[in-house]
């Protein structure tokens, strides 16, 4: 008890206020002020629990309705390159789809990479996937998961224009010898062989020389072969450790890595 209340006089006056009607009325209105309090609570409380729930049977739902669509299993294949979802429960639907995640901390930029070639045209319908299932944002978690040569990567394969289809052939304009190519194919280049004749023209063999991805650099341009219908061909060379000349179309390559 304070001091206060240890003097009889103020203990009187407080027990004789209590005992009145005005005290009685004040102590009425706090004890409501209480109880709506406590009902105001418990109504937030209910509302987020409801909200919750809520936003698990719509995620469950969705996933049922949609579980088969690229979108979907990109979003959730991004997700799982960026965080852990070992400690996350979504439910059985994406762990009878996808299993159990076992992620390391920090961001897989390859598997983003990857995915982004191949879902580059339903980037929104990902988007849309993402925050239905996840409630987060994709593009800002990128951005907040990733270094900035990781962002700049990941939105230049967003970004990429593939190979060139729509030029003319006869319009095409040929890099120039000693320049380097990189692989502008999103699907990446195979390149076949070029073996040079006693003449000095060019044979184009069906040997596979080598495989590359998206980005990759290939080499120097050695010497160009141009057909009659306009196309054009680029016999390169490797370097120091090449075996042979890979062959690859100017369609499928640039003369400046694409993320430059």
């Amino acid at each position: 008890m304070s001091d206060g209340l240890k003097n009889p006089i103020v203990a009187g006056i407080a027990t004789d206020f209590a005992k009145s009607d005005a005290g009685q009325e004040t102590i009425k209105a706090g004890v409501n002020a209480v109880k709506i309090l406590l009902v105001v609570g418990g109504v937030v409380l209910g509302a987020k629990y409801l909200n919750k729930k809520y936003k698990e049977w719509r995620t469950e739902k969705y996933l049922n309705e949609n579980g088969h669509k690229i979108e979907v299993q990109a979003a959730i294949i991004m997700y799982k390159a960026m965080y852990r979802l070992d400690a996350i429960s979504l439910g059985p639907v994406i762990d009878l789809m996808f299993g159990t995640f076992q992620i390391p901390d920090g961001t897989d930029t390859d598997a983003l990479n990857d995915l982004a070639l191949k879902v580059k045209d339903k980037i929104n319908l990902v988007s849309k996937a993402y925050k239905i299932i996840f409630n987060k944002n994709f593009l800002q978690d990128v951005q907040s998961e990733t270094s900035r040569a990781e962002i700049n990567a990941f939105f230049t394969r967003i970004n990429s224009t593939g190979a060139d289809v729509a030029t003319p052939a006869p319009d095409l304009v040929p890099y120039l010898k000693g320049e380097k190519v990189y692989v502008r194919n999103d699907n990446g280049v195979v390149t076949e062989t070029g073996v040079k004749q006693d003449n000095g023209a060019w044979k184009i063999t069906n040997d596979t020389q080598g495989s590359f991805s998206f980005g990759d650099e290939i080499g120097i341009i050695y010497d160009i072969k141009r057909y009659a219908d306009g196309e054009i061909d680029y016999i390169i060379d490797e370097g120091l450790w090449s075996v042979g000349y890979p062959v690859a179309s100017h369609r499928d390559l640039l003369n400046k890595h694409p993320e430059a």
